[in-house]
């Protein structure tokens, strides 16, 4: 109860931006637009093994040719998007510039594109891995 009342107020004195374009947020606590969240490059057809998106003439399920020739020491990758403009210049704004909105804005992202896989009877994720900045 406190909490939801915390969270009212604070959406009332600090509204939802969009962090790429200055727009009002798509709802309260989430910094992206409308318009900018439906630009976001979706992975709609990658690699079932390592995610690497493919051609969109490629079947659903085609496995990459780098996938076949030495397959990955894992069974499935997930990633909902692909790493192009602007959620390129979102990681960034993470990593670099310590933006931490950014963070709640990818986390956010993630969480409802795998609430939509799970839905939809895939299995739940052994583990979550980030990308590191370097080797």
């Amino acid at each position: 109860m406190v909490y939801r009342w915390i969270n009212l107020v604070q959406n009332r004195l600090l509204p939802a931006v969009c962090l790429l374009c200055g727009a009002p947020g798509e709802a309260p606590g989430r910094d992206l637009c409308a318009g900018c969240r439906r630009d976001l490059p979706l992975n709609a057809h990658a690699c079932p093994r390592c995610a690497e998106p493919l051609p969109a003439s490629a079947p659903a399920g085609t496995v990459c040719g780098r996938c076949r020739r030495l397959p990955p020491p894992f069974a499935a990758a997930f990633a909902p998007y692909r790493y192009d403009w602007p959620l390129d210049r979102l990681i960034v704004e993470l990593k670099f510039r310590r933006r931490l909105a950014v963070a709640r804005v990818l986390g956010t992202l993630f969480a409802e594109a795998l609430a939509v896989r799970l839905a939809a009877g895939a299995p739940r994720p052994q583990a979550l891995v980030p990308v590191p900045l370097h080797p």
